[in-house]
C-alpha cells in the first residue's frame, strides 16, 4: 500500500512537493511509516528536504536519501532547514564538511547557524561551531534580539563548549533589566523568557560540561 502527501500550494495550484509539515510527522513516526516510502522517494527527487529526511528515517536507507538532501542543503540558497536536517544524519554526511564550512561565512545568519550546528553534529568540531554561532548571538549583548539569536543560543547550550565570548554574552542576556524580543504583545513575554532559559541552559552546560 502507498500513501499520497498533501502537496504544498504554489499559485493556487498543487505542487508536486509535499507540505513540509506532512513529511516531517511521517520522519517523526520513523520505520512505522513505512507505506510512505514510495511517495517520500519521488517527493525527494523533486527537491523537498523534508521528504529526503523523511525517508531516511522512515527505511533506515541512506541512498537516496542523504545524497539527495546532502545535495539540498549545500547550495549557495540553501534553505537553513534543510542543512538542519542534515545534521540529524551526523557522521554519516561527513562528506559534506568542505561546503559547510562555506556556509559558516554565509552572510545570512540562519544559514550560518545551521551550518554550524551541521558542522559540529558530523565532525565534532566544536570550536569552529562555537565561534561561528558566538558570532551570530554576538547582537544580544547590545540587547538586540532576533529569533535566530535563540536558536544559535541553544545550538550553543546543547554543544556545551567552553568559550569567554559566548559566556559574556549569555551573562548579558540574563543581567538585561529589559525585554529582549523582536514581536510586539503577549510574543514579548515568550520570547524573552526562551532566550534567558537558553542562556541559563548555555550556562549551567559551561559549567557542568554537559549540554543544557
Amino acid at each position: 500500500m502507498t500513501l499520497r502527501l498533501p502537496g504544498a500550494k504554489s499559485r493556487g495550484r498543487q505542487s508536486n512537493v509535499p507540505s513540509p509539515a506532512a513529511a516531517h510527522a511521517l520522519g517523526r513516526i520513523g520505520p512505522d511509516a513505512h507505506a510512505a516510502a514510495a511517495e517520500l522517494r519521488k517527493h525527494a527527487r523533486y527537491g523537498s528536504a523534508e521528504a529526503a529526511w523523511a525517508l531516511w528515517r522512515v527505511t533506515g536507507q541512506l541512498n537516496p536519501a542523504l545524497p539527495r538532501l546532502a545535495a539540498l542543503a549545500t547550495t549557495r540558497q540553501a534553505r537553513p532547514r534543510a542543512i538542519g536536517l542534515l545534521a540529524d544524519f551526523g557522521e554519516l554526511a561527513a562528506a559534506a564538511e568542505p561546503r559547510l564550512r562555506e556556509l559558516l561565512h554565509d552572510p545570512d545568519d540562519w544559514r550560518k547557524t545551521e551550518a554550524a550546528w551541521a558542522l559540529w553534529r558530523t565532525t565534532g568540531d566544536a570550536t569552529t561551531a562555537v565561534d561561528a554561532l558566538t558570532s551570530v548571538v554576538q547582537p544580544l549583548a547590545a540587547g538586540s534580539y532576533l529569533p535566530v539569536h535563540l536558536a544559535a543560543t541553544r545550538y550553543l547550550a546543547a554543544i556545551a563548549e567552553t568559550s569567554g565570548q559566548a559566556t559574556g554574552i549569555a551573562q548579558a542576556v540574563l543581567a538585561n533589566p529589559r525585554r529582549l524580543a523582536s514581536a510586539g504583545g503577549w510574543r514579548t513575554f515568550d520570547e524573552d523568557d526562551q532566550i534567558r532559559a537558553a542562556a541559563a541552559a548555555y550556562l549551567a552546560g559551561r559549567t557542568t560540561g554537559k549540554p543544557g
